[in-house]
């Protein structure tokens, strides 16, 4: 009985091993199973996620490829997308109020931040793109329907976040008061690669560069010439005295000298009236200046921006033009002018129609009037690349231009 008791509690010990045994196969396998349900499960959700994303981003258009000018009319409350010239997006704005105005003139995108807060203001600034470092940025923010901020450029959330991944550092920008828009433009001034074909015609053109020298010889031979002493042969004609000098200017640089590499980047080029000199800068850094010869300089420029552009493997220009800058007294009667008129609007009392934009010179008239040092101009149009900008200004640079910025040039 003993025996029988202890082998009877032999198999039920057995049994039970077993069945907890069985048991805990089973609650590892659900255990696995709950697992493998949830990674199907999480992966199920990835796939989704990846299949919302690409259609999301199939749905999003393409960042354009050529070179952005945006242009803020602070008349219409308005900004305007341009892509190597053509019109691709509009939106509206709210720039600064008569107490804390935007300041008009060309800028360029210096720095980006997703997630920003005014050190002044304290204000939070989603998409900041600055164009000053005093400052002045675009920016998503409320829109009132007029102009309401502290001098920079609000923009609608959904259009903030479309620009501020569309561009890129260095993109040029545009304040006037008036209508501006882009065209394409072609101007034996502006520097050109040797051998360039023109975007007008399809014709070659040489690099032409007025200079300052007259176009003299070192000497009065005007063709082959006998020489003198006995030696019966044809003597070529003396070379131009411009490329004597260039070529003089050449064979004294230092050639023991290691020179720095050039800045990354586009180069810039600003002619100013003001001061009668042409100012050069790559990558945001200065490399150089000199002075230039202006005909009839009493007559303004008004300010023309000219961007170059890819096109079939070569470059062209486009034209942005702003009119010329009425004088400080002029301005200050409109002001006046202007605040009457707002006065008027508040007391419901018939309103004025909007000034006409002042004419702006044509670029074409301001550029045929600037003579460049040859010299400089070829080290120009060494250093051109798709993106290179070419300005002209009855302006100075502005104090605004710095470390880590273009040339900024303020109309008002």
């Amino acid at each position: 009985m003993v025996r029988g008791h202890c082998e009877g509690a032999g198999v039920g010990r057995r049994v039970r091993r077993s069945l907890r045994g069985g048991w805990r196969s089973i609650a590892a396998g659900a255990a696995i199973g709950v697992f493998l349900a949830a990674g199907i499960g999480q992966a199920d959700a990835n796939f989704t996620k990846r299949q919302r994303d690409a259609a999301r981003k199939d749905a999003q258009p393409a960042p354009p490829q050529g070179q952005l000018h945006i242009v803020i009319n602070i008349g219409k409350q308005q900004l305007s997308l341009y892509s190597d010239g053509a019109l691709i997006a509009r939106s509206p704005v709210s720039t600064g109020t008569q107490s804390h105005p935007t300041p008009t003139g060309v800028f360029s995108i210096i720095q980006k931040r997703r997630h920003h807060v005014s050190n002044l203001y304290f204000a939070s600034m989603p998409f900041m793109q600055r164009l000053t470092w005093s400052g002045v940025a675009l920016h998503q923010g409320p829109l009132p329907g007029y102009a309401a901020s502290h001098g920079c450029v609000r923009l609608p959330s959904a259009f903030a976040q479309t620009l501020w991944k569309t561009t890129k550092i260095g993109a040029r920008v545009v304040i006037t008061r008036h209508e501006a828009e882009p065209y394409g433009f072609s101007h034996d001034t502006l520097p050109m690669p040797a051998g360039a074909t023109s975007a007008q015609d399809g014709t070659m053109r040489p690099a032409v560069i007025k200079t300052a020298q007259a176009d003299t010889r070192a000497t009065d031979a005007s063709g082959p010439e006998r020489n003198a002493g006995n030696f019966d042969i044809d003597l070529p004609p003396y070379p131009p005295a411009s490329d004597v000098t260039l070529e003089i200017r050449k064979s004294i640089e230092p050639n023991d000298i290691v020179e720095k590499p050039l800045p990354a980047g586009p180069v810039s080029v600003f002619v100013s009236r003001k001061t009668k000199r042409m100012y050069v800068r790559k990558g945001f850094t200065p490399l150089f200046d000199v002075p230039v010869e202006i005909k009839d300089e009493t007559r303004p420029f008004g300010t023309h921006v000219f961007t170059a552009t890819r096109d079939d493997g070569g470059l062209r220009w486009i034209a942005l033009s702003l009119p010329a800058d009425p004088p400080k007294a002029e301005r200050r009667k409109r002001t006046i002018m202007q605040e009457e008129r707002t006065a008027r609007t508040r007391k419901n009392a018939p309103v004025q129609g909007a000034e006409p934009a002042p004419a702006a010179p044509g670029a074409a008239e301001v550029l045929d009037r600037l003579v460049l040092p040859q010299y400089e101009m070829q080290r120009v149009r060494e250093m051109l690349t798709p993106g290179a900008s070419f300005m002209v200004s009855d302006n100075g640079i502005s104090d605004e231009t710095g470390e880590g910025t273009d040339f900024v040039v303020l109309t008002r």
